[in-house]
């Protein structure tokens, strides 16, 4: 005999589930909303950095991948974990002006923070470029440099 208790258990967890599954489609569709609107690398420039990291995920989304971004404060340095193919990617975003560029000791702290753990490898993303250091230090390393040129090349890819 399934009592009551159960049987109401049962049904808060399957609430639960479906509320997930209905949260994470709703998110989805806001961050597809956010991509569209998004059109330009100097409007990216003018984001927040929360922004900036909500639409990489966006990005990626319309690429095919599976994103989530991290809790802005603690994150280690991994702003966005994107998924596809079975591998796991970790994600640094650093919105800058067209004249502030990204130096070797950033890139050689993102990857820091994920050499060691479950990622397949990782994303340096910038709004801006890299010095020659942080090109130079990146060769023969696990990760892939994005900057300003790289992802308004990927923008358009996601946006066919």
């Amino acid at each position: 005999i399934i009592t009551t208790g159960v049987v109401m258990l049962v049904a808060v967890a399957a609430v639960i589930v479906i509320w997930a599954l209905v949260k994470s489609k709703l998110q989805q569709q806001k961050r597809a909303r956010f991509f569209r609107q998004q059109r330009y690398l100097e409007e990216l420039r003018q984001l927040e950095p929360q922004e900036f990291e909500e639409y990489l995920a966006a990005l990626y989304e319309q690429l095919g991948y599976t994103a989530i971004t991290t809790d802005f404060q603690g994150d280690h340095g991994i702003d966005v974990i994107i998924k596809k193919g079975g591998q796991t990617y970790a994600v640094q975003a650093k919105r800058y002006s067209k004249k502030n560029y990204v130096g070797e000791p950033e890139v050689r702290n993102f990857v820091g923070s994920y050499a060691h753990s479950h990622y397949a490898g990782g994303y340096f993303v910038t709004t801006s470029h890299f010095s020659k250091a942080a090109l130079e230090w990146a060769k023969d390393r696990n990760i892939n440099l994005i900057d300003g040129e790289a992802l308004e090349r990927l923008m358009q890819q996601a946006r066919k």
